[in-house]
C-alpha cells in the first residue's frame, strides 16, 4: 500500500515539473535578445579613442531598406514646413482638351458685362420736376408722412423796408456808448457794404477838422460819402460833448 502511494506522488510531482518546463520554455519564445550590430574593427577603435557619440550613414532605400528607418525618416524630416514637396502640394492634371485648347479653360464662366457691347446703354433715374412752393416739395415725402396736408400752408414772409445807415457813437476813453442812430441815406446804391469806423475830436465849438477814417468798406466814394453826411448832414459833431468819439456805420 505504502509503495503505490510513493508512486503515485512521484507520478504527480514528475507531471507538475513536466507543466512547469513547458511554461517556462513559452515564456522563453515570447522574448529576444536584441541583436548586436557588428563593426569593424577601425570603427570601434575610432570609438574608443574619441569617447563619444558614434553617427553612421544609411541608405534609404524603400525596397530594401528597412521599414522603421524609413517611416522615422519621414516623419522628422523637417523639409516639407519649408519646400514644396508631395506631402503639402498637390497638382491636379487638366483634361487634356483643356491642355491642347488653353483659351477654353474659363470658357464655363461666361462675361458680366457692365455696359454693353453694342451700345452704351446707360439707365438714368427718372426727371424730378422742381416744385415752385415749399408745399409742394413736402408732397414728394408723402409715404413717410401720411399726415402731411394737415395745418400745413405757404408761409407769408414780408420783404424788409429799407433802411440807410446804423451810427453808433462810442466813448474813445472809457467804451461807454453814447448814442445810437439809424439815419436815411438815399445815395447807398448797394445792398450790403462794409461797415466804416471813424475817430473824431469834438471841443466847445464843434467838431476838430474832419473824422478820420480808420477801418474802410473798400469802396472810395462811400467812404468819402458816409465822411461828408457824418459831417455836414448829421452834424455829428453839434450832438456831442467835448471829447475823442468813435464812430461806426454800418448798413
Amino acid at each position: 500500500m505504502k509503495m503505490s502511494l510513493d508512486r503515485e506522488e512521484r507520478r504527480m510531482w514528475g507531471l507538475a515539473v513536466l507543466l512547469a518546463a513547458i511554461v517556462f520554455a513559452s515564456l522563453l519564445l515570447l522574448f529576444r535578445m536584441p541583436e548586436q550590430a557588428t563593426k569593424p574593427a577601425t570603427e570601434s577603435a575610432h570609438t574608443a579613442l574619441q569617447g563619444g557619440i558614434t553617427m553612421g550613414l544609411t541608405r534609404l532605400d524603400p525596397v530594401s531598406g528597412d521599414a522603421l528607418l524609413n517611416e522615422e525618416a519621414m516623419l522628422f524630416d523637417p523639409t516639407p514646413m519649408f519646400l514644396p514637396t508631395e506631402w503639402n502640394v498637390g497638382r491636379k492634371a487638366l483634361p487634356n482638351n483643356l491642355i491642347r485648347h488653353t483659351d477654353r479653360v474659363f470658357e464655363n464662366y461666361r462675361p458680366k458685362l457692365t455696359f454693353s457691347e453694342v451700345g452704351l446703354a446707360l439707365a438714368f433715374p427718372a426727371v424730378i420736376e422742381v416744385p415752385t412752393k415749399a408745399s409742394e416739395a413736402l408732397a414728394l415725402l408723402e409715404p413717410q408722412q401720411p399726415f402731411l396736408g394737415i395745418g400745413r400752408t405757404d408761409p407769408s414772409i414780408q420783404n424788409l423796408t429799407g433802411r440807410g445807415a446804423r451810427v453808433e457813437v462810442i466813448s474813445a476813453s472809457d467804451g461807454h456808448q453814447i448814442m445810437i442812430l439809424v439815419v436815411p441815406v438815399d445815395q447807398l446804391t448797394l445792398s450790403v457794404w462794409r461797415p466804416l469806423e471813424f475817430l473824431l475830436a469834438v471841443d466847445a465849438a464843434g467838431l476838430i477838422g474832419p473824422p478820420a477814417i480808420m477801418i474802410r468798406s473798400g469802396d472810395e466814394r462811400l467812404d468819402l460819402y458816409i465822411q461828408d453826411f457824418l459831417v455836414n448832414t448829421l452834424r455829428i459833431g453839434g450832438r456831442l460833448s467835448p471829447g475823442v468819439y468813435r464812430v461806426c456805420v454800418g448798413p
